[in-house]
């Protein structure tokens, strides 16, 4: 039986028939990194409590309304989305482990290429837009 890594000293060494497969995980590893940094990492969600002035500016009540029931699922904001919810209660677990918690009365943005799970605690009722970058 040919050994394929050893371990000396601290040093891993790889036989010369394993280092392009070891090379291509590497290559994947990196790549997917990339795509989570690109996808939700580092990225701001911004909540706001806006009043009927800033309401009324935006002209929420002409956006369309979305609901769900209680329920948990992944989810990827291909475009910015504004809302503002109406009704419900919802925890947002972004790829940092940070968790927002959501609830009526909040305006809410979610930027472009954002990875999450939504986590409904009670059912939501929202008005939305896509805003253009």
């Amino acid at each position: 039986m040919k050994r394929r890594f050893i371990c000396q000293k601290g040093k891993l060494k790889i036989s010369k028939d394993r280092a392009p497969y070891i090379f291509l995980v590497f290559l994947k590893s990196f790549a997917k990194l990339r795509e989570n940094l690109g996808q939700g990492f580092l990225m701001e969600v911004k909540i706001e409590s806006p009043d009927k002035e800033r309401l009324s500016a935006l002209k929420v009540e002409t956006w369309p309304i979305w609901t769900k029931e209680i329920s948990r699922f992944d989810w990827y904001y291909g475009e910015t989305e504004m809302c503002y919810f109406l009704e419900g209660r919802v925890i947002v677990e972004l790829p940092d482990g940070q968790k927002i918690d959501i609830k009526k009365g909040d305006l809410v943005t979610f930027p472009k290429g954002l990875s999450c799970v939504w986590d409904i605690k009670e059912p939501i009722r929202k008005h939305y837009t896509f805003i253009e970058d």
